[in-house]
């Protein structure tokens, strides 16, 4: 996949979990973005600390919830200076 398509799940992501932790499943259904690749991007922002991550114990299991780290205006800042860098 290319850069840009991370860019653009990034951004898509970032601003689907800015106030709500969610699943990967939920980001997905939410963003119309493939499951393969929601994951792939918050491996992505989890490298760059723009996600935080926590456990939730569900009676299927554990599973974890993501969530914007900070304000949505910071990360968008520090994504496009992280692209543009790979992108160089």
């Amino acid at each position: 996949m290319k850069s840009e398509s991370y860019f653009d799940y990034s951004n898509a992501i970032l601003s689907n979990i800015e106030k709500h932790p969610k699943s990967v499943k939920e980001i997905s259904a939410d963003t119309e973005i493939p499951l393969s690749a929601v994951y792939k991007t918050i491996r992505i922002l989890e490298t760059h600390q723009l996600v935080i991550a926590t456990g939730v114990m569900h009676k299927h299991g554990k599973y974890r919830l993501f969530q914007c780290n900070g304000d949505l205006r910071s990360a968008h800042l520090k994504l496009h200076r992280i692209f543009q860098i790979e992108l160089a």
